[in-house]
């Protein structure tokens, strides 16, 4: 059999992963080691500490300030003898390590850094120096088991910080589109300097219904028939041109037809298909936003296609048909509660505090409702709701929350954006 054992960091730098390999090679067993990028090294890093510097450190010493047996903690080296010294795991023993440092003569105006939950949203990084640090640290409460850093290199933390200054480090955004959807959001968001939490509120699946179906498939054969297909998301995207694929053996000629995209993501999933857009609104990326645009184009007699999500609100179709529009809607998907639910991510949810719950859709807002119970508008109160847009935002408002935020731009770039400037204002 073959096994893959993961460790933390580098398994070879205070990892036990000689002792594990120690017991495989009594066995006879063979194994291959790949090495990690050590918390030793990362951690500083991501806390703009450079361990080594041609004009400051010119050596560096790794230290556990944790041992098995406490009268064996190590001997620290003297002040003069290293520049830099990493001690992992330094949390319990602090006391130990300061005392250790002042009898082997390092300064007491010494630099130090202790780094806790490094390269993580949540990073924390206490500076001080030798007399003043334990203070300091119990005022900053970190959460163990950390790293120090010591020496003059830590000075150049004031300059090189890159992490911590990312807009939406250490904001907590609890994510509720569609599984399927919530990567792209997610690495944005991450990029940021956000901690995500994925709770998908729906699940987009295919009409199911017969007479739907056969509808779908009726306007995917006959698609070029039409003056205009227009498309209010990216989902009504995918599962149209799925029904049109399975119709076609090859896509269509859309020489005479024009299609319109409610906004940049859906016009973007429009040309990954190789198809011209030729109507996006300007700036209202909503249903009356599109309208304005078509309208002006004219479209007294043309013959339009609305390819939509089941319940999708009327208006657009609605309104077209006032203005003398043939306009034919098909039901292409539907919205629903997940399949399978994580109960203990519910619970997760319920317990754990966040900064923002994004809303990206009505559906959203009803399925978030649904699953959460009474507990919905508790853990909004305690948070705040962040609306995509105009509708979101009153679907919201029906169950008696008022979003902290509503996108000025019904996007999800335009959300987080929103949460963005948001947070610098609090900050």
């Amino acid at each position: 059999k073959r096994v893959v054992r993961l460790k933390g960091g580098d398994p070879m730098i205070f990892g036990r992963g000689a002792e594990e390999l120690n017991y495989l090679a009594a066995h006879h067993i063979p194994f291959e080691v790949v090495p990690g990028i050590s918390s030793a090294i990362g951690a500083p890093t991501y806390a703009g500490i450079p361990l080594t510097h041609r004009m400051l450190a010119a050596s560096v010493a790794f230290i556990t300030g944790m041992r098995k047996d406490p009268k064996e903690f190590p001997q620290f080296p003297p002040y003069g003898s290293i520049d830099t010294l990493v001690i992992l795991m330094a949390f319990n023993n602090l006391p130990i390590i300061l005392s250790q440092l002042k009898e082997k003569g390092w300064p007491f105006n010494t630099p130090i850094a202790l780094i806790d939950q490094g390269t993580l949203p949540t990073q924390k990084v206490t500076v001080g120096e030798v007399m003043n640090i334990e203070s300091r640290i119990k005022e900053s409460s970190p959460d163990g088991p950390a790293l120090l850093v010591v020496g003059e290199v830590v000075r150049e933390r004031e300059k090189l910080t890159w992490f911590e200054n990312r807009p939406l480090m250490g904001t907590r955004v609890l994510i509720t589109r569609a599984k399927e959807q919530a990567g792209g959001m997610r690495s944005i968001l991450e990029e940021k300097g956000a901690s995500v939490v994925e709770f998908p509120t729906i699940e987009i699946v295919p009409v199911t219904d017969q007479m739907e179906r056969e509808a779908l498939t009726h306007a995917a054969q006959r698609v070029t028939d039409f003056d205009i297909v227009i498309f209010t998301s990216v989902n009504g995207v995918k599962h149209f041109f799925d029904a049109v694929r399975e119709t076609h053996p090859q896509m269509p000629n859309f020489a005479r037809t024009k299609f319109a995209a409610i906004g940049p993501a859906t016009a973007e999933a429009l040309q990954s298909l190789g198809l011209r857009v030729d109507f996006v609104p300007g700036a209202q990326y909503q249903q009356e936003g599109l309208l304005e645009v078509l309208l002006a184009s004219g479209v007294q007699g043309k013959r339009i296609l609305l390819p939509r999500a089941r319940g999708a609100r009327d208006f657009l179709g609605h309104t077209l048909r006032e203005r003398g529009a043939e306009v034919t809607e098909i039901s292409v998907y539907e919205t629903k509660l997940p399949s399978s639910q994580n109960g203990n991510n519910i619970d997760r949810v319920k317990t754990d505090p966040v900064d923002f719950v994004t809303f990206t859709s009505s559906s959203t807002v009803h399925h978030f409702f649904s699953i959460l119970g009474s507990d919905a508008p508790l853990l909004l109160a305690r948070s705040g709701a962040a609306s995509i847009g105009a509708m979101t935002t009153a679907t919201l408002r029906a169950y008696g929350v008022e979003p902290k935020i509503t996108a000025a731009e019904s996007t999800v770039p335009g959300l987080i954006r929103a949460i963005e400037e948001n947070r610098r204002f609090i900050t």
